[in-house]
Parts: C-alpha cells; structure tokens; sequence
C-alpha cells in the first residue's frame, strides 16, 4: 500500500461549492487526515484563469492537500498537473482524476463521469499525467455509468494498469445522480479487482457508517462528501 494511505485513512472528499479553505480547515481541525480541494478545471487552469487558481489555495494550517482535477483532453490534463505540482511542491499531496461527476453541465462536455463510457481514453488521460508528475495520481470513479450496468471493478483495473497508485469509487450509477442509495459491495468487489488501494465513499453520515464500510468491504481509506456538508462534526 502507498504509504501514503497509511497515514490518510479518512478523506473529506471533493465537492464542488463546498470543500473550499474554510470548509477544509473545519474538517481537518475535526480528525480528517486529508482534504480534497473543490474539482479544478484543467481547461480553466491552461487559461491561467484566476478564478481557478484560487482553489489551490491552502487553508491556515493545512500542512497538505490533494487536488482533483476534471477535464477529458490527456495533454491539457498532464500540463495542467504538472504546472499544480510545481506550483505546490511539498504541499501537494497527490492529484486525482474527476472520472465521477455526475452532474449534466460537466459530462455534457465529455468530463467527469462521462470517462466511464469511454475507458480508452480515461486510461490515456491517467497515463499522461503519470508521465508528467512525481506525485501519485489516483482515479474517483461511481458504480457504473448507465444503471444497473456495474463497469467499477473492470475500470478500476484499467485505471491500475494505466499507472493509478489508488482508486477512489462511490457506490451509485452516474445516471443515479445521489438517488437512491449507495451500493457498498462494489467497493469490496474493486477491490478484489486490483492491488492499488481502494478508498470507499458513499452515504458515510457518521463513524459508525465509517466503520461499517471498511469491516464490509476490505477498503483502505474512506471518503466523505455530503455527510460532512454542514456538518465537519462527521470526522470527530
């Protein structure tokens, strides 16, 4: 296992409008042991844009962060990521991949969890980026795209086999959006499916919740997203 996972076993996970500095401080003062910065446009970041660049800033106190990129074009990707961890050096803690943003405005441009249609090109994307940086590059991905047809375990053993150091995967179909409810199973069947390790995320909403993931699916780190929105409390 990267060692890194070792020590980051509880992850507040990358939300749009949410994980921003003073959120993050707020889940880290609480026991998180790493945040994610809020999804960063590759695209909006090749434009030097601002706006952009200012979700890379660190929150007072924050010895480290990972940040996740989203985007569908392999050369921007790589620029982009090795433009952040030259930028951040040691306070970049790894770069992930947005392969599981359901939301229309984003794969209605091909990004986010649109890469689960096409794992080709999700794969180049991962190994571009491999090839740009030092920093382990991990994956966060959902169930599938299409409902009911679960795709998790093999994409995750293409992503590993693309050079991802870990995959990260929510337990709902893209076109689920938060419907309904989190399938647990296919993170214990990722997995199986690789040697990377496997992060668990999905309807978390307390420690309980936490520990009942992990002991059910093998996982080795756990990722919370909208059970710590408005409520950093979940990590203590």
């Amino acid at each position: 296992m990267h060692e890194f996972f070792q020590k980051h076993r509880l992850l507040l996970a990358p939300m749009a409008g949410v994980s921003d500095e003073a959120f993050r401080a707020l889940c880290r003062e609480q026991g998180a042991d790493l945040a994610f910065t809020e999804m960063v446009s590759a695209k909006g970041l090749s434009y030097a844009n601002e706006k952009t660049r200012h979700l890379l800033a660190l929150a007072p106190g924050e010895d480290q962060v990972a940040v996740q990129l989203f985007g569908h074009e392999p050369d921007t990707m790589a620029a982009q990521a090795a433009w952040i961890e030259q930028e951040m050096g040691e306070l970049l803690a790894y770069l992930d991949v947005n392969m599981g943003c359901p939301a229309r405005k984003i794969v209605s441009k091909g990004d986010g969890s649109a890469l689960m249609r096409e794992p080709e090109l999700a794969a180049s994307i991962v190994r571009a980026i491999r090839a740009a940086v030092a920093h382990p590059v991990t994956v966060k991905f959902r169930r599938g795209w299409a409902m009911g047809a679960e795709t998790a375990p093999d994409f995750a053993r293409r992503m590993e086999d693309a050079g991802a150091c870990a995959v990260a995967v929510h337990g709902r179909f893209a076109e689920q959006l938060y419907r309904g409810s989190a399938d647990w199973d296919v993170v214990a069947r990722v997995k199986e499916a690789v040697d990377v390790p496997v992060i668990g995320n999905g309807d978390v909403r307390s420690g309980a919740d936490a520990v009942a993931l992990t002991a059910r699916t093998g996982c080795d780190a756990v990722m919370i997203a909208r059970g710590a929105e408005g409520n950093p409390w979940v990590f203590a």
